[in-house]
C-alpha cells in the first residue's frame, strides 16, 4: 500500500495523540462512554490504516509511550505473521527493559492485540524469564486469556512470590470458572481468629475479592475482622471500598468514620455501599465548606441526583477567606428537599446507585452513560449482584467490553427514583 510519508505522519501523530487521551480518560471521572467508545473507534481506525505499511526493521525506539505503542500496535494487528512475530518480540524485549515508557507501552500492546505470535511470545517468556510472570498474568487478565495449566494449584501458587500470587489472584478474581478454593487459604485463619496476624494485605485484600464476588459469607467476616486491625492507610483502602461495594450494613460505622476524615475517598465509598443511612452522612458532608464537593459528587452516584448551585457567601456561618466569595457550592437545601420527599419510598434494606434500586441492572446501566474510573468499581458491583465475576477487565477496548455486556441475560433496570420538591 503506498502512502505518502506526511499523510503516514499525519496518521501516527493523531494515533499518538488519542492514545494519550485515552490513557487520562481511562483514570478520570464524568467520562461519558460513548465519548470514549468514539475516541477508540478513531484511533483503531488510524493505527488499522497504519498497519498496512511494513514495519521499519531498525526503527529506533521512541522515548515517550505514546509514540512506542504506535510503532508496536500496527504491527502486531497487520496482516504479515513475520512482522506480527517480530513486533511480539520486541514488546517482550521492551516489557523486560530498564525504561517504564517502553514497557508500559509495550504492556499495552500487548494486552490489546492477543494475536496469536503474541500469546506465543508471552508463553515462550513465562518459561525463559521468571521475572516477568507478574506482568504477564497481568496481560492475560486484561486479554481474558488462560493462565499456564497448574498455576491456580495452591501448592504451585503458594511457591511463588508476593507480587506473583497478587497478580494471579487479581486474574482469578476476574475469571468466572475460578472457584472458591484459590481464594480461601488467605483468608481463612482470619475467620477462625479474630486477632489473627495478616502478613500481605495486597495478598489478602485480592483473596477477599474473589471471595465476596463469589457470594462466600466468610469472606464477608474476614474483610470485616482485617479492618478491625486498623492497620495504615495504603492498607486499609482496598478493603474499605470491598466493604463499601459488600453493602453489608455493619460496615457503616467504618465507612461514617472514614468520610469524616478522608472526604475525597470516604463520601464516595458511602455511595458505593447505598444504603439509606448514607444520605445523612452526605446532607452532613454538604453542610462543610470543606466536604461539600465529594459529598455532591457522591450525592449524585447515590441519588441520581445533579445538586444545583449556590453562592458560597450564602452558606450561614460559614468564615472563608475573600478570595473565596463568589464561589459556589451544592446546594444542601434542595439535596434536603429531595430526601424529605423520597425518604418514606426508600425501604430499610434497600441499596441504590445513581438513584436506582441496586440489582445487576442499575451497574449495567452506569456502564453504559460512563467510562473511566468507575468502570471497576461498576464491573464488580455487577459481578456482586450476579453472583459470579463478569469475565471482562476495566482496561479493555470498550467495544469488547460492552460485547461481554450485551451477551448477559439481565433485564432493564428500573428507572431512578425522582421527586420534585
Amino acid at each position: 500500500m503506498d502512502m505518502d510519508v506526511p499523510l503516514l505522519q499525519t496518521h501516527r501523530d493523531s494515533a499518538e495523540a488519542l492514545f494519550r487521551q485515552r490513557e487520562q480518560w481511562r483514570q478520570a471521572e464524568g467520562i461519558a462512554a460513548h465519548s470514549l467508545q468514539r475516541l477508540e473507534q478513531r484511533l483503531r481506525l488510524h493505527l488499522h490504516v497504519l498497519a498496512h505499511i511494513p514495519p521499519e526493521a531498525d526503527a529506533p525506539a521512541p522515548s515517550n509511550t505514546a509514540a512506542a505503542f504506535v510503532q508496536l500496535a500496527p504491527a502486531l494487528e497487520g496482516v504479515n505473521g513475520e512482522h506480527r512475530a517480530a513486533a511480539a518480540s520486541r514488546a517482550l524485549e521492551w516489557l523486560g527493559g530498564e525504561a517504564p515508557p517502553l514497557r508500559e507501552a509495550a504492556f499495552q500492546a500487548l494486552a490489546l492485540y492477543p494475536v496469536p505470535e503474541a500469546v506465543e511470545e508471552t508463553r515462550r517468556a513465562w518459561e525463559d524469564t521468571p521475572g516477568l510472570r507478574a506482568v504477564l498474568v497481568e496481560i492475560w487478565r486484561i486479554q481474558g486469556a488462560s493462565v499456564p495449566r497448574g498455576l491456580l494449584n495452591q501448592a504451585e501458587l503458594h511457591a511463588h512470590d508476593a507480587g506473583l500470587q497478587a497478580a494471579v489472584l487479581r486474574y482469578s478474581a476476574d475469571w468466572p470458572e475460578a472457584g472458591l478454593s484459590v481464594f480461601r487459604p488467605y483468608y481463612h485463619t482470619l475467620t477462625n481468629d479474630p486477632f489473627a496476624r495478616i502478613a500481605e494485605h495486597a495478598l489478602l485484600a485480592e483473596a477477599l475479592r474473589g471471595g465476596l464476588l463469589r457470594g462466600d459469607a466468610d469472606a464477608v467476616l474476614a474483610l470485616r475482622r482485617a479492618i478491625e486491625q486498623q492497620a495504615g492507610p495504603d492498607e486499609t483502602a482496598p478493603l474499605l471500598r470491598l466493604a463499601a461495594l459488600s453493602g453489608e450494613p455493619g460496615f457503616h460505622p467504618v465507612l461514617q468514620q472514614h468520610a469524616r476524615s478522608e472526604p475525597e475517598s470516604g463520601y464516595r465509598l458511602l455511595a458505593l455501599w447505598g444504603r439509606r443511612e448514607a444520605v445523612d452522612d452526605l446532607l452532613e458532608g454538604l453542610e462543610s465548606p470543606r466536604d461539600n464537593a465529594p459529598a455532591a459528587a457522591a450525592w449524585r452516584l447515590l441519588t441520581g441526583q445533579r445538586l444545583p448551585r449556590r453562592p458560597r457567601m450564602q452558606v450561614v456561618g460559614e468564615h472563608e477567606p475573600e478570595a473565596a466569595t463568589g464561589e459556589s457550592i451544592a446546594d444542601i437545601e434542595a439535596a434536603r428537599r429531595w430526601w424529605l420527599a423520597t425518604r418514606e419510598g426508600w425501604a430499610p434494606d434497600e441499596r441504590r446507585l445513581l438513584g436506582r434500586p441496586l440489582s445487576a441492572a442499575a451497574p449495567l446501566a452506569w456502564l453504559a452513560d460512563e467510562a473511566g474510573a468507575p468502570a471497576a468499581d461498576a464491573l464488580d458491583l455487577l459481578g456482586l449482584q450476579t453472583g459470579r465475576p463478569v469475565g471482562v477487565a476495566p482496561e479493555t477496548w470498550i467495544l469488547r467490553r460492552q460485547e461481554c455486556l450485551a451477551s448477559l441475560d439481565i433485564p432493564e433496570p428500573a428507572a431512578p427514583q425522582v421527586a420534585h420538591a
